[in-house]
């Protein structure tokens, strides 16, 4: 699996799954850190035995609920989980990085997967700043130093998030926006134009989509490739393809297999892999089998 490596999976949806109660919390599958730490630890642990070898903390619904609230609540929630991930790197050889979420976590509204809230006046350029201020810097503060940027739906946030992001230079980051098609992110922005924006912040070493059809991720990688660094990378993190209704709260349909793709995202720069949501570790067991057996590389540019 040289020169590929491999992500996790929906960590939060595994969470609820498996019997956590996320409805009626404020910090959604994220509040499992302080209730059921063990499910945490399970869930995680899960995806690295199937393979992964960089794992996301379960902090993507991370936020300051009120302006009562105080960031050092989100970092004693940071470390908690690190010190969970940390045990389970030390026995898998693998890493973490800490998962950010968007400002839209705050509204429970699935608004992610539009980016209503910049448009209809809930949320200014100021809030987003202060969402990602407050959790970089705890994440700073505790000395850690690897995140990830998941699920941003407008150039407008990810503007935001990058000017959050050189305030505190010694993080690095990776970076996914929600495409709506293999040109456009949800909230109707340029996925080449974000991506020139991305390659500016040299902060940035990875950038790419997440929770979206795997259908989308062979033209987007092959459209966005020409604009990155030459040290940058492509992330793809899809959904399993299946559709989430929820009046019922589950998937309908038949997931979409991947892994034919695996040799022509490679070609365009794809560096790390792994799922979204309903993606599980079975799934990350079949990338790491698929790409072990067809012995894939990604290509120089």
């Amino acid at each position: 699996m040289e020169n590929f490596i491999l992500l996790d999976g929906g960590t939060g949806q595994m969470i609820k799954d498996n019997g956590f109660k996320c409805e009626g919390e404020a910090l959604w599958s994220s509040a499992a850190l302080k209730y059921a730490p063990e499910l945490v630890k399970e869930v995680h642990e899960s995806f690295a035995k199937a393979g992964a070898t960089t794992i996301y903390t379960n902090t993507y619904s991370l936020h300051l609920n009120s302006i009562e609230d105080i960031p050092e609540k989100l970092g004693t929630l940071i470390a908690k989980n690190i010190d969970i991930i940390n045990k389970i790197c030390q026995t898998y050889d693998c890493t973490y990085r800490i998962s950010i979420g968007p400002l839209a976590v705050k509204f429970h509204d699935a608004s992610e997967y539009s980016g209503a809230y910049m448009k209809d006046g809930r949320a200014t350029i100021k809030d987003v700043c202060d969402h990602y201020d407050a959790i970089l810097g705890e994440v700073q503060k505790h000395g850690y130093k690897d995140v990830a940027f998941e699920t941003i739906p407008t150039m407008a946030e990810v503007k935001g998030a990058i000017k959050s992001l050189k305030k505190y230079p010694r993080i690095s980051a990776f970076l996914t926006v929600v495409p709506k098609d293999e040109n456009e992110t949800v909230g109707g922005d340029s996925l080449i134009e974000i991506t020139k924006i991305i390659a500016e912040c040299l902060q940035i070493n990875a950038f790419g989509i997440n929770c979206c059809n795997p259908n989308f991720c062979s033209p987007v990688a092959k459209l966005i490739s020409p604009y990155i660094r030459d040290n940058q990378f492509l992330i793809m993190k899809p959904n399993d393809g299946r559709k989430y209704l929820p009046e019922d709260d589950c998937y309908f349909g038949a997931p979409i297999d991947m892994t034919k793709d695996l040799p022509e995202l490679a070609a365009n720069k794809v560096r790390y892999i792994g799922g979204c949501c309903s993606v599980r570790p079975d799934d990350i067991k079949k990338y790491a089998r698929y790409i072990e057996e067809h012995k894939i590389k990604m290509h120089d540019s």
